[in-house]
């Protein structure tokens, strides 16, 4: 494969200084505008005469729609960019605060509601801010600046206490009016002074695979419930805290307004230094520290203190212990190496002790009523997760040699010519249909191929996996070309050799679902807490199996760190060389040590150079060579579940682990002394 890449422009992270506050300012303003009904709730069940359940309905609908609306609004965000939703989502946010005006006008409690419910959009715009922000900063200050961009939640705080004083000098219609163009003028800001980072590449695949993906993480309900005890017991409260206030307390519509403004402004204030403090002690101790803070004053605000002083005391005093841990969660949620996965790690020990095995029930799918082809010729197809990339080019060396040693194979290798998943499941349908007796997989992703792949077994066509796995259900067999903790202890220990035990890196990934590189992050991220803890990890960036984007990639990352950049790890075959052409351009080899998976051949010229001292891999050839096999023993009965090897011609037997894996064997290190000794 070619290494070359444009020369790069300079890209570094100027004037995100500037992009954090206007991305602040525009939170705040949607925040004021979803809040727009709470604070003058008591005037609407005045007037429209409403009950206790009335009044929660009307005040709790923007907040449902607001939270809930979130997912699309980050999925979105992923593939437009901060600028453009930002800027969307502030003016569109003017409509419903009319329309909402309109209702109030007329006394329509339905339309309140059904308006209220549109009005649930301007809330959505944190799901914005982060992923804007972050791609700004370095995991080590992101708490910090996604705490400081979080203080935007003191738009709550601006309505509460100037919504009702605006409504008392101006008049209600003058109040909605001014808002909306606020609204209007902070969007026109936002699209001529905000930019997206540098940092941030637009990730256009399809939305609801990577929803059912993050669906099936653990991580992803945890960090969701800890985010609603936190955030949404804050939002709940200050909403409702004007009418409580007037229930309890008989406070007025505006000194009841003032004191939910005193408690916004408390959680604003302590939701910077949260993130702050995440950064520097970590998210799970301020956690804590928020929820027993929380609920302490929970406690006692539930015995309904005297009001100012004691009542006072006791409402600040929560607002800070739930403002402590808004910034915390999201901090806790970034401080996992992004691009693992959720899956459990075995780190192997830190010298050469070799890991003990352990036994595991057959877990892969079977076909149904396959066809007798045992002994007879048989016709698969190889779809590996794209063509034309010298390591696919191996891959599918192998398994023709395979076929043509076997004799009773006729096999061809096709695909998409890029890493897209649904391109990948298309070429399989069609293989389906058009009839095949075996499929050859490397997965884009695990979870989104699996239903094409079970309607081949379901088929009778037999489905053998290899290089990335799917579901195990989805296959019978997946040939692992060395188990994971193998590689995550490679690269770990190559790295630590050459850049030190207290050095700092980034890596450069394919994407943050594909299953082969999840696991390897995973697994060098459980290795290196165990065995090397001083490592320090900057960020992973994603860049789609593509040689320039990867080649970008990496220049950002030395570009935004600078001197703290110790070393760039690259978990393909193609973000390896782009990473060593990038680092040989900015004339840092020598200074960042690449540590990466690929092809002996795409990096010999960077360890020659000794710009590349440690490539880890094994030989993809015999990969596909092994897979080949794999399949004719399925076909022929040889390998059924129970198996505890298979033979695999030349390789010899190969032993079956974790189940229905077939192990290839454990990783190799290329290094300058034997990569010439290769010729893939």
């Amino acid at each position: 494969m070619s290494t070359t890449a444009p020369t790069p422009t300079s890209t570094a992270l100027q004037g995100r200084t500037l992009n954090l506050w206007l991305a602040l300012l525009a939170f705040a303003i949607t925040f004021w505008a979803w809040n727009i009904i709470g604070p003058l709730a008591v005037q609407y069940a005045a007037e429209l005469d409403l009950d206790a359940t009335q009044q929660s309905l009307l005040v709790a609908t923007p907040v449902i729609v607001g939270s809930l609306g979130r997912i699309l609004t980050g999925a979105l965000t992923d593939r437009y960019g901060g600028r453009i939703m930002f800027t969307i989502l502030t003016a569109v946010s003017a409509i419903p605060v009319l329309l909402v005006m309109f209702a109030g006008l007329i006394g329509s409690y339905v339309l309140l509601i059904v308006f209220g419910f549109v009005l649930g959009i301007a809330g959505t715009t944190f799901a914005i801010g982060i992923p804007f922000v972050n791609a700004w900063y370095e995991p080590s200050r992101r708490g910090f600046a996604t705490g400081l961009f979080g203080a935007g939640m003191g738009g709550t705080a601006l309505s509460s206490l100037f919504t009702p004083r605006m409504v008392a000098w101006w008049g209600y219609v003058a109040t909605h009016i001014a808002i909306a163009v606020a609204l209007l003028v902070v969007a026109a800001l936002v699209w001529f002074l905000m930019r997206d980072s540098p940092a941030w590449k637009p990730n256009r695949d399809p939305v609801l695979p990577k929803l059912a993906a993050a669906s099936k993480l653990a991580v992803t309900w945890q960090m969701a419930f800890l985010y609603a005890v936190t955030f949404g017991g804050f939002v709940a409260f200050s909403t409702y805290l004007p009418t409580y206030l007037k229930e309890v307390y008989s406070f007025d519509l505006a000194d009841a307004g003032a004191r939910t403004a005193g408690f916004a402004i408390a959680a604003v204030v302590a939701r910077p230094v949260g993130g702050w403090l995440s950064d520097k002690i970590g998210p799970p101790i301020v956690l804590g520290i928020s929820l027993a803070g929380a609920a302490i004053m929970a406690v006692v605000i539930a015995f309904k203190p005297p009001p100012e002083l004691a009542a006072g005391t006791s409402f600040v005093l929560m607002a800070l212990a739930l403002g402590l841990g808004l910034m915390s969660g999201a901090a806790y949620a970034q401080s996992a190496w992004t691009g693992g996965d959720d899956l459990p790690t075995s780190p192997l020990a830190c010298d050469d002790t070799p890991a003990t095995p352990v036994a595991k029930e057959f877990d892969g799918g079977q076909p149904t009523n396959p066809p007798d082809r045992k002994g007879q010729q048989i016709t698969v197809v190889d779809v590996p997760k794209l063509i034309g990339i010298g390591y696919f080019n191996a891959t599918s060396k192998g398994i023709a040699e395979a076929a043509a040693e076997l004799g009773n194979v006729d096999v061809k290798t096709d695909g998409p010519t890029q890493a897209n998943i649904d391109q990948q499941i298309s070429f399989i349908d069609n293989y389906i249909t058009s009839g095949v007796d075996g499929i050859l997989f490397a997965a884009n992703d695990p979870v989104a191929i699996a239903p094409v792949l079970k309607k081949a077994l379901g088929a009778g066509i037999r489905v053998v996996g290899y290089d990335a796995n799917s579901t195990p259900d989805a296959r019978e067999w997946f040939v692992n070309q060395a188990e994971f903790n193998g590689i995550g202890k490679a690269m770990i220990d190559a790295f630590a050799k050459e850049a030190g035990e207290d050095a700092s890196f980034a890596i450069v990934t394919s994407t943050f679902t594909t299953p082969n590189q999840a696991r390897w992050i995973s697994e060098m991220a459980a290795y290196a807490a165990k065995c090397h803890p001083n490592l320090k990890w900057l960020e992973t960036v994603e860049a789609q199996e593509d040689n320039v984007l990867s080649f970008n990639q990496a220049t950002t990352l030395i570009n935004k760190y600078g001197d703290e950049l110790d070393g760039l790890l690259g978990m393909t075959s193609v973000a390896t060389p782009a990473t060593a052409e990038a680092v040989t351009q900015a004339g840092k080899c020598g200074q960042i040590a690449v540590v990466g998976l690929a092809t002996p051949n795409s990096m010999k010229p960077y360890v020659e150079k000794d710009c590349v001292k440690s490539v880890v891999l094994w030989n993809p050839v015999d990969l596909g060579y092994a897979a080949m096999y794999a399949m004719r023993a399925v076909v022929d009965g040889e390998l059924v579940p129970g198996a505890t090897s298979v033979k695999a011609g030349k390789l010899g037997d190969l032993q079956v682990i974790n189940g229905s894996e077939i192990l290839l064997g454990a990783p190799f290190v290329f290094t300058k002394e034997n990569i010439g000794q290769f010729d893939f």
